[in-house]
């Protein structure tokens, strides 16, 4: 529509120069075109079976509001927000994050702003200072799986993200349409595996694959064991206070969740980034490999020993390579219970 109104082909520039040239005309709002063109009325059954499925969360760099139509006919009860908007204390399952903006948001007078539309928005834009940068990266690496449906990787920001972490690759995938691009396919081939089956194929296999069985090897039971889940146990805090801080350096009074909510941040501990990548890596390997010596050499340190830094640390880099993490209570009363019940 906007390289009708400017008398040229759509194919001749990008949305971004396009929205430039028409916002620098005097005959038409660019607020009523963006949000004509962005106000979904109906849905394609496709739509409607991804929509469906139980995702951990939903990022979109659409503008539009098919997924809170959907969210409003079905009666589902999870929020949205823009790249913009403040970070809550928790976020449901379900949650949605527009990092280009909403059409909701947008008045004649903020449309530039709101909406990462025009050529200058790309430029001066810096979603890695949104406070939904760590979110989306952290949601990336604890997933089991990641899909970009109907995603050419344009935006480097989200490119530069799963750059910065090639185990990531394993569980990416690409749903394109059943005739590729083959330039398109072998840059996203590099983050990732192309699965060419088009939207209709992929809503299909949405509905019609099994469920994986629910977990019986994980004694959630047992008040011994403390699973780490990376959705409870990295809440949305407020950033630590100088005297947690003090009170960690001066006594040790160390705080798991504290240090688990801000990580890889500094904000509480330094997380030696290469250090403990290198370690968790050795340990994921030997893990994989069940290679664990039988008996410790007398220089090798037990998990349970490790200052209680380490152990957060190496335990959520090994939640992110999909091995489980249990923390085992220090409450005799509870160990000798449980151990009567494991028998």
């Amino acid at each position: 529509r906007f390289a009708k109104l400017l008398g040229t082909a759509p194919d001749d520039y990008d949305l971004p120069t396009l929205a430039d040239a028409v916002n620098a005309g005097p005959d038409v709002s660019l607020r009523d075109l963006l949000y004509e063109t962005f106000t979904v009325k109906q849905l394609a059954d496709g739509q409607k079976d991804v929509l469906g499925r139980p995702w951990m969360r939903i990022y979109t760099t659409n503008y539009d509001d098919s997924i809170e139509l959907f969210y409003q006919r079905t009666g589902r009860k999870a929020p949205s927000f823009s790249y913009n908007d403040a970070k809550p204390r928790r976020l449901p399952s379900g949650t949605v994050i527009h990092l280009h903006g909403m059409i909701r948001d947008i008045t004649d007078g903020n449309v530039l702003d709101q909406l990462i539309l025009s050529e200058e928005a790309y430029v001066r834009q810096h979603f890695e200072t949104s406070p939904w940068y760590d979110e989306f990266d952290r949601d990336l690496k604890v997933c089991s799986a990641c899909y970009f449906v109907g995603y050419s990787l344009k935006d480097y920001h989200i490119s530069a993200i799963l750059m910065q972490n090639p185990g990531l690759r394993g569980k990416t995938f690409f749903i394109a349409g059943p005739v590729p691009d083959p330039i398109s396919t072998r840059t996203m081939e590099r983050y990732g595996t192309v699965m060419p089956i088009g939207m209709d194929a992929f809503s299909n296999l949405c509905k019609t694959l099994p469920s994986p069985p629910p977990s019986t090897s994980a004694p959630h039971s047992l008040k011994l064991f403390r699973y780490l889940d990376p959705l409870m146990d990295k809440k949305t805090l407020s950033p630590p206070t100088a005297v947690e801080i003090l009170n960690l350096l001066r006594y040790g009074a160390f705080d798991r969740q504290r240090c688990i909510s801000t990580l890889p941040t500094a904000q509480y501990v330094v997380p030696r980034q290469a250090l403990a990548n290198e370690a968790a890596e050795k340990l994921a390997a030997a893990l994989s490999a069940r290679a664990l010596p039988n008996r410790q050499r007398k220089d090798d340190l037990p998990a349970h020993t490790l200052p209680p830094i380490i152990r957060s640390r190496l335990s959520v880099l090994l939640v992110q390579v999909q091995h489980r993490i249990a923390f085992i209570s220090s409450s005799s009363t509870q160990r000798h219970s449980d151990s009567a019940e494991l028998g």
